[in-house]
């Protein structure tokens, strides 16, 4: 009797260890690991950068004048790694849990970066932060990386320090400087389709002991998702093969919370696909686009066409002479429907009196030429919005960003847009994101 108590025991532990919920992800036949996750903006109600007095214009507005800070960063860190990214400028935020047992974060989510980072016990010097900080030495899993060249790559933000320590330094744009410990530890993600714990091993993070700021208190950090060595989507590689997407809500879905954010192959909506090939995968996601067709007349991009993919950045931005073209395009599609307005803050440069339910009535659609007939046609909703109840504006501005045109979060809502690292390509699916 004793032995078949002793053996059920076993067959019980050796059955929680393999199918508890929090031990893997969800994979498919062919053993991928595919999962999704809320993806939550700053002004959304469930983040805590959200301020419940502000109207959805004026939220709208600050998110425009986010863009202004995060336009400032540039092409190519140097071997310092002085991102020049504004931490405050960031649009999202991701739930993540880091160790053993697992502790929660809100962490900030940059696709122009690389570094994954939070605050760690001891930390010294280091921003306020509302929420607990991380403390290393509860957690069974988490484990400093040694010096040997196959862990501490020694470049970019890591190095070897005088402590035999892996360590690293990452500073931005905003004045915000953060160094600390190279470790690895299991971070575990909350499945906004089924409720399930998606515990994933061995993922190498930033634990900052110290750190100078202007970030945000109610950031715990950032997750950075890049095509970068360091980013969380380089790290997972091939356990998501290699493929990570999201669907941004309309602007003002208010009854809606959280865009959707997957990891791994996603369910491919009923809907034709563009896929576009990136032709720049280092810093960021980068696509060549050769004309913007408006009604029947062509604005060719000259040599201008590259364009960065980024969710984070609210309006799409375009690099002279192209974005004047533009304007003189829609101008005179637009100015013989319409009366035009002028928005008294300046963020717009073209506005015109009318409700938001005349944007997809009246308004032009625009037909992005990627070139060998790949052509990703954008609704009047993705390019046109409201800022009034009465005023109606162009979402698109001139870029002060060397080099590279922007293709924003206006321009992306009701799109399934995935990235495909291994292919080299983002394919974009129109659909409902408010039912993805």
């Amino acid at each position: 009797m004793e032995n078949n108590t002793l053996m059920i025991t076993i067959l019980c532990i050796i059955s929680s260890f393999f199918f508890s919920p929090s031990s893997a992800g969800d994979t498919g036949g062919d053993g991928k690991l595919s999962f999704s996750v809320d993806y939550i903006h700053r002004d959304s109600p469930l983040s805590p950068f959200h301020n419940s007095s502000q109207t959805q214009y004026e939220s709208f507005r600050a998110s425009v004048n986010r863009d202004r800070l995060r336009l400032s960063l540039k092409l190519n860190n140097d071997d310092d790694i002085v991102s020049e990214v504004h931490l405050d400028s960031l649009q999202y935020l991701m739930k993540i849990s880091i160790g053993t047992p697992p502790f929660k974060i809100l962490a900030l989510v940059d696709t122009g970066s690389d570094l994954i980072w939070t605050q760690c016990k001891p930390c010294l010097n280091c921003y306020k932060l509302d929420s607990p900080i991380f403390d290393p030495s509860v957690s069974k899993t988490y484990r400093q990386i040694s010096c040997d060249p196959s862990e501490c790559f020694r470049d970019g933000p890591f190095r070897c320090d005088k402590n035999s320590k892996c360590s690293y330094f990452y500073s931005y744009g905003d004045g915000t400087a953060v160094t600390g410990i190279v470790a690895t530890d299991t971070m575990t993600f909350d499945s906004s389709s089924d409720g399930k714990q998606i515990s994933l091993g061995n993922i190498k993070f930033g634990c900052t002991h110290r750190s100078s700021a202007s970030f945000h208190s109610k950031g715990a950090g950032l997750v950075g998702l890049s095509p970068g060595r360091y980013s969380l989507i380089t790290q997972l590689g091939s356990r998501i093969d290699f493929k990570f997407s999201y669907c941004l809500l309309p602007l003002y879905a208010s009854k809606f919370y959280s865009s959707t954010f997957y990891f791994g192959t996603s369910p491919k909506p009923i809907t034709e696909t563009v896929i576009v090939p990136i032709v720049e995968l280092e810093d960021f996601y980068v696509l060549d686009l050769e004309s913007i067709k408006i009604g029947d007349e062509i604005v060719p991009m000259n040599g201008n066409g590259k364009i960065m993919v980024d969710s984070g950045t609210t309006l799409t931005y375009l690099m002279e002479p192209v974005y004047s073209v533009l304007k003189s395009v829609v101008s005179k599609h637009v100015d013989r429907i319409l009366g035009s307005g002028v928005d008294e803050d300046n963020q717009f440069d073209m506005c015109w009196f009318a409700r938001e339910l005349d944007i997809g009535e009246l308004l032009p659609r625009f037909e992005l030429d990627f070139g060998d007939d790949t052509v990703l046609t954008l609704p009047a909703s993705n390019v046109f919005v409201s800022i009034s109840p009465l005023l109606v504006c162009l979402a698109v501005a001139k870029s002060t960003h060397p080099g590279l045109s922007i293709l924003g979060g206006v321009a992306q809502q009701n799109f399934q847009v995935e990235y495909d690292i291994g292919f080299e390509a983002i394919s974009f699916a129109r659909t409902d994101c408010t039912n993805y």
